[in-house]
């Protein structure tokens, strides 16, 4: 299903899986959507009409899918047998890349480092992953507490990372930590940040949406509204507002 960001407005409802839809992501100029389905395929969509453009198939259930942010073409599928494979919407018929071996299936993918990088995390398992695009490689390890539920990347590239426990704020040249914040009465599903309010929004397991200041890490605003846990926030670009998605089937927008 589709919902402009500006309004809530409905735009439709793109229909060719045939069955649960476990990722969705748009690429960056929001022209193009993927999915990613338990009907062990992943469509690539017109954003603006809904119309099916293409569908690659996989072995298993595809988990998690996510377009490159610089390269509007290109996109990850990470999927339940615990390999992920990278293909191009321009080339639908060349074989994708695949990086196989990962301890479970995996949970999240998120690109960084002008697409050089992409992180992985996989269920129920701690720390995340980044492997090396063009050869396929595991590059980066950085360990979490707890098994990472969500990666969110800002506009300067800096990393969110939620782990039940904690969000952390990274560096992502170096994945090295800048900031962190210790919720002590909710465990954290998923976290966004928007650089220029300064503000990281979390969601979890209370049903509220936690707005923090980033700087002082005062709670600035607690968004009350699910009936439900939380289980993705996500800033619009330039901070104005943000979504929140909750297990009671609603998706929230907020102004900041």
């Amino acid at each position: 299903m589709l919902r402009s960001g500006d309004s809530g407005d409905w735009i439709g409802t793109f229909e060719g899986h045939n069955g649960a839809v476990w990722g969705a992501d748009l690429n960056s100029p929001a022209l193009l959507a993927v999915t990613g389905s338990a009907d062990f395929s992943a469509k690539i969509w017109d954003a603006c009409s809904g119309d099916l453009m293409h569908s690659f198939e996989h072995k298993h259930i595809v988990r998690s899918v996510s377009f490159a942010r610089e390269s509007h073409s290109r996109f990850a599928t990470g999927c339940q047998d615990k390999t992920i494979r990278i293909f191009d919407v321009n080339a639908p018929d060349v074989d994708p890349m695949e990086i196989p071996g990962l301890p479970a299936s995996v949970r999240c993918l998120r690109w960084i480092q002008e697409d050089n990088l992409l992180l992985a995390t996989c269920v129920d398992k701690n720390g995340i992953v980044g492997f090396d695009t063009r050869t396929g490689q595991a590059a980066v390890h950085y360990q979490t507490s707890d098994p990472c539920t969500s990666i969110d990347v800002a506009g300067d590239g800096s990393l969110v990372v939620a782990e039940a426990s904690q969000v952390v704020v990274l560096d992502a040249s170096r994945m090295h930590e800048l900031k962190k914040f210790e919720p002590t009465d909710y465990k954290v599903e998923s976290a966004s940040i928007s650089v220029e309010k300064g503000l990281i929004a979390m969601g979890g397991s209370d049903m509220w949406v936690h707005v923090v200041d980033m700087t002082t890490r005062e709670e600035v605003d607690v968004c009350k509204g699910h009936h439900g846990p939380v289980h993705a926030v996500r800033f619009r670009p330039g901070g104005e507002s943000f979504a929140s998605g909750s297990e009671d089937g609603t998706i929230r927008l907020w102004s900041v």
